[in-house]
């Protein structure tokens, strides 16, 4: 603005920006003479990636270790629980609706609530108008509810094995931002190389069977193929009947061929993907992990003990493979004696493997055991209870 390249300047942030920050631009702009070019300053509220129409992720990897680690400062702490509040802020305003918020007292996720609620009743208070827009205010008979929970809530199902098709290709494949990248086997003695591919719900395949056990994914690719394969034939097979029956049958094929290139493209991928995801399954016994470590909590807690000795002896499987079966059994047999877990984390430490995440879930239960002897907060204010009873 300064230099006076351009007449005006609209200046756009993807999160709400904090108030030092907007007065450092407004002085920086006016010592720069530029100030009176800037037409608008624009919080957009976009602080979050949309990965399908029914899911988003606020990105922001390594923040539950930041918040569990030792010696974390209390200004980091804020920090993070800013950058979560200030996501959580865009999901609601891009959803345009304003959600009854609840979640558990004393915990991080009570921090993170209050820190919405402050920013949702400073919007409604200080812009009506442009609130009511956004948020469509009229309409507060149908507010969906936003629960805030914390993830220890839940660690057991963040570090087991699973066995349907997307989560299988986040955990062994990496899917991150819907694209994966896969080991492919060109065969004839040729090093392998790999091909990057970018899946979301716009392929009728994963939007199908997404969810669906592997062993359902592969019948079901396998399925694909054949269908693929009668309907190619089906249009090769045409004009049989005369020059006639040529010109409808060519036509036939004209009309079929975006949507047939299209289902190629799909099988390939889901072909090459199965088969990459099969193979990883057969070399570390994944199926077995996954079995094993789903039967955990329905099992007394001397036979989940054994089976867990079983899966360290056991040649297959990683040493990451071994420490997650070891956590998902430490997580769902809470009530395990002290030394009994011995055998298991030595045969993890002559493998390679690191017992921290271990100590880090013990320390976990010692302070909820903690916690469990302190006499409960009074619940926290119900949000809602503001000034601008709004929310």
């Amino acid at each position: 603005c300064g230099s006076g390249l351009y007449q005006s300047a609209h200046v756009n942030f993807s999160s709400t920006i904090p108030a030092p920050l907007l007065q450092k631009l407004a002085l920086d702009a006016v010592k720069a003479g530029g100030a009176d070019r800037i037409a608008k300053v624009v919080d957009r509220l976009t602080s979050f990636v949309s990965l399908s129409p029914t899911m988003c992720s606020l990105h922001l990897p390594g923040m539950y270790k930041l918040m569990n680690m030792e010696g974390v400062t209390d200004q980091a702490m804020e920090q993070a629980m800013d950058r979560i509040a200030d996501g959580i802020l865009s999901v609601v305003a891009t959803l345009r609706t304003l959600p009854v918020i609840r979640c558990p007292s004393g915990q991080a996720s009570q921090m993170v609530a209050q820190k919405l609620h402050a920013r949702l009743s400073k919007l409604l208070k200080d812009s009506p108008a442009q609130a009511a827009e956004m948020f469509n205010t009229a309409a507060t008979s149908a507010r969906p509810l936003l629960a805030i929970l914390d993830r220890d809530m839940d660690l057991a199902t963040m570090v087991a094995h699973t066995w349907t098709y997307q989560a299988l290709c986040q955990d062994v494949l990496g899917l991150r931002l819907n694209r994966v990248i896969v080991p492919v086997d060109e065969g004839d003695g040729k090093p392998g190389q790999s091909k990057t591919f970018d899946v979301d719900m716009t392929d009728e395949f994963w939007a199908k069977h997404g969810a669906e056990p592997f062993q359902t994914v592969a019948e079901a690719v396998h399925e694909s193929i054949q269908e693929f394969n009668v309907k190619r034939a089906e249009l090769n097979e045409g004009g049989d009947d005369g020059l006639e029956g040529l010109s409808e049958g060519l036509a036939a094929a004209m009309n079929a061929l975006p949507l047939m290139t299209e289902k190629k493209r799909s099988i390939d991928m889901h072909t090459n993907i199965a088969t990459a995801l099969l193979n990883e399954i057969k070399a570390r016994e994944i199926d077995r992990h996954y079995e094993v470590e789903a039967d955990f909590a329905a099992q007394t807690q001397a036979a989940a003990l054994k089976e867990l000795e079983n899966l360290m002896d056991h040649p297959k499987g990683t040493v990451m493979d071994k420490a997650r079966a070891l956590a998902v059994f430490f997580l769902t047999q809470p009530d395990v004696k002290p030394g009994k877990l011995d055998p298991s984390v030595e045969k993890l430490r002559g493998l390679g493997g690191d017992d921290g995440a271990l100590t880090h879930l013990k320390r976990l239960a010692s302070l909820k055991k903690m916690q469990q002897g302190i006499p409960s907060a009074p619940p926290p204010t119900m949000v809602g209870q503001s000034a601008s009873n709004m929310l």
